[in-house]
């Protein structure tokens, strides 16, 4: 019998909740966002059947999933009109879906794929039965896991003054780094861990995918976007370009979710969110 796999977080006890970016309050209203909420009155937002075995997202998921992509890009793509020549991105656009969106000229067209792109999230996944295109596919959340870091690494250069919110949380295999982060917030420092198996197990999705931790056993020294693994939504280290993330061993998960510090720790219903991140506090 495996044993589970934990991850940690280490975060201030005055936070309220452990949830992206991209979901904190006004985090669009900021004004180096060049999106808001006003793009929003063009699309349709109702959310339907999700991928996940669960239906408990938030209800602002959808919205800001693509308010995160269509800033990035927006970023990017207003950067390229001014001169940049477009290959200097292609590091943080790993998949074709990411790269294709280098191409487009017009705003309301990059808007509309990014629009589309967040529907193929949330109503689940249309390339699930091809495995080349579920690869791809994928392979945007590398570039959400990427920039979701922005301002701490080399697309600083190119942004001094950019906000990047993002859908992924950052989690950590190691503790001791966790603890390193919480003690950054004085003695409002706390760490939690949850339940990477359970995560990993709901995540996983693709017919002919290769196991993480297997795969990450043998190839301690291989990108796992060149091993083909399996997970639509969860970016570890190894499959990074960035050495920040290497060196923090950091495992980004996408999180449609809004987890209050009084739901940790209490026991809910098998199949429940809560109960499949299994998320607690580390004494």
């Amino acid at each position: 019998m495996v044993n589970d796999v934990y991850i940690y977080r280490g975060q201030s006890e005055k936070h309220d909740f452990i949830l992206p970016s991209a979901l904190r309050d006004r985090a669009f209203e900021d004004s180096r966002a060049l999106i808001g909420i006003k793009c929003l009155e063009r699309y349709d937002f109702t959310l339907g059947r999700t991928f996940f075995p669960f239906s408990n997202v938030h209800d602002e998921a959808y919205k800001c999933t693509f308010l995160s992509l269509g800033n990035f890009f927006l970023h990017l793509q207003r950067a390229i009109k001014n001169g940049l020549q477009k290959e200097a991105f292609l590091c943080w656009c790993r998949s074709k879906y990411a790269q294709d969106l280098l191409d487009i000229e017009t705003e309301k067209e990059l808007l509309d794929t990014c629009y589309e792109y967040s529907k193929h999230i949330f109503s689940g996944p249309v390339f699930s039965h091809d495995e080349e295109n579920s690869t791809q596919f994928n392979n945007l959340f590398l570039t959400m896991s990427d920039y979701q870091h922005a301002n701490a690494c080399e697309l600083e250069t190119y942004f001094p003054e950019a906000y990047f919110p993002s859908m992924m949380v950052d989690f950590t295999e190691c503790k001791d780094m966790a603890k390193h982060f919480a003690r950054g917030y004085g003695n409002d420092g706390v760490v939690y861990m949850a339940n990477l198996s359970r995560i990993a197990k709901a995540l996983n999705f693709r017919p002919l995918g290769t196991d993480l931790f297997d795969a990450c056993s043998r190839e301690k020294d291989t990108k796992t976007s060149e091993l083909n693994l399996s997970f639509l939504g969860m970016v570890h280290y190894l499959e990074s370009n960035m050495e920040y993330a290497r060196n923090e061993k950091a495992v980004n998960i996408f999180w449609p979710w809004k987890i209050s510090k009084s739901e940790i720790g209490v026991a809910y219903p098998k199949g429940s969110i809560l109960e499949m991140l299994s998320i607690e506090k580390v004494v």
